[in-house]
């Protein structure tokens, strides 16, 4: 009777375990579903703006609109670029080659990820602000604008001729009045190879375009990126300088297309520069540096070609107010700055050359005089006129007496004349007997 009880108590208890085990595993089961349906309902983003950063990275909810999309990007957006959206108006948001709707969700935009690794999907934003216009459909200009943004490989041509008036632009708007107000606006005709101007580029230049150098095949935006990531190699045998001349491919910022060097991409049709050089493989946005190219120097200048003039015996560049006013001396600028030792031919700073004739930069100049050194660091000679200092100098000399046993000549050269004669020796200074410099310096010892 006894072990009937205890066998009856132990079935029961088995029961038991068995029945938590079960309702315990089906509730585990409904909770990893949820879980996991949470998982899928959410879709991760980020955004890449037209500089390539990544912004705002999350996951976002399948009901989230494209209009709240906007208005976190308007709210994260980096303060410290060169283009800065106001509003929501001033974004397109870019994905699978459209142009997303501001009243559409995520789910109703037909977001597609499947084919993507991890499941995160990278969306292109455009900073286009809104021109002032009155409330009529879009313009021309508008839709060719939207249409290139939207589908890069579209001809131009082709896309003409399916316009009205057989494949002539419509005349430009002249002038247009604003809500029965005396406030005009002018707007200019659309050019498309203007897309996206000064909108690209790295904080060296601003250009629509990446090279691809030939000495490492990696893409950078312009070669002193690619200098400054290759001079800090680890290994000083991978460490290289870009040769300009030798680019022979670009990418197109706008399509991202890669090519051959040419002003015009070969496939959306946009300049990559507004100014470009085909010696140089050189592009550029802004022209407002006055860019020009110098056939005897070989390279590229800015400043305006008329504000400059070519020394031959110097080998470079210099202001039209050092015409016939420096101390030429051969290839000067071929030279390496002796302050930071970057090289001066084709260095971005500006150069300043001394009275000796030696060249340096222009702010290691000011530094050098900063710290009191009046000598050029190449042959010593002093670059400024000294002759007040020499009169301080002389007054303090012939106020402060050498002690008896010091009373002996020394040896001296003079860096400014390269005469050399004998003065009193004096801790202060030797004067040179020649042009009465005391930038000179003991050039024998004493028997003293």
């Amino acid at each position: 009777m006894k072990c009937l009880l205890g066998s009856v108590i132990v079935n029961s208890n088995v029961q038991l375990l068995f029945h938590i085990l079960r309702t315990g595993a089906e509730f585990f089961g409904e909770l990893t579903k949820v879980n996991w349906g949470c998982l899928i309902e959410h879709i991760e983003l980020k955004f890449r703006i037209y500089d390539g950063t990544d912004i705002a990275h999350t996951t976002y909810a399948p009901s989230t609109t494209v209009a709240t999309l906007k208005q976190r990007l308007v709210a994260e957006w980096p303060q410290d670029k060169s283009v800065v959206p106001k509003s929501v108006s001033d974004l397109k948001l870019i994905h699978a080659g459209k142009v997303l709707e501001n009243i559409k969700t995520l789910e109703e935009s037909k977001i597609n990820f499947g084919d993507l690794p991890g499941g995160v999907i990278t969306m292109h934003v455009v900073v286009q602000p809104p021109v002032a216009k009155k409330k009529t459909d879009k313009s021309q200009e508008e839709i060719l604008a939207e249409s290139m943004l939207v589908h890069h490989t579209l001809n131009w041509e082709a896309y003409a001729l399916r316009q009205p008036q057989h494949g002539r632009p419509p005349p430009p708007p002249s002038m247009e009045e604003q809500d029965d107000t005396t406030t005009t606006v002018i707007q200019q005709p659309f050019n498309h190879q203007d897309f996206g101007k000064l909108q690209f580029g790295c904080e060296h230049y601003r250009r629509r375009c990446k090279l691809r150098a030939p000495c490492c095949n990696q893409i950078f935006s312009c070669r002193h990126c690619h200098n400054a990531s290759m001079s800090a190699m680890s290994n000083p045998k991978d460490r290289h300088e870009l040769v300009r001349n030798d680019v022979s491919h670009v990418i197109c910022a706008v399509c991202n297309t890669e090519q051959q060097v040419a002003h015009v991409c070969s496939k959306c049709s946009v300049k990559m520069g507004e100014y470009f050089c085909e010696i140089c493989k050189f592009y550029d946005d802004d022209i407002t540096k006055k860019q020009f190219h110098c056939d005897d120097c070989g390279i590229c200048r800015v400043g305006g070609r008329e504000n400059f003039f070519h020394c031959k015996k110097c080998a470079s560049c210099y202001s039209m107010g050092l015409r016939d006013n420096h101390l030429c001396v051969e290839n000067s600028m071929k030279n390496h700055c002796p302050i930071c030792y970057e090289y001066l031919f084709d260095s971005v700073q500006s150069a300043t050359i001394m009275k000796c004739g030696h060249t340096m930069h222009n702010n290691c100049f000011k530094d050098m005089i900063g710290q009191n050194q009046y000598r050029c660091p190449v042959c010593s000679k002093s670059v400024l006129n000294m002759s007040r200092t020499w009169e301080r100098l002389e007054e303090e000399i012939q106020a402060t007496a050498m002690p008896e046993e010091y009373h002996y000549k020394v040896p001296i050269l003079c860096n400014d004349c390269n005469s050399t004669s004998e003065a009193f020796f004096h801790i202060f200074g030797h004067k040179c007997s020649h042009c009465e410099s005391y930038n000179t310096r003991v050039i024998s010892g004493t028997d003293r």
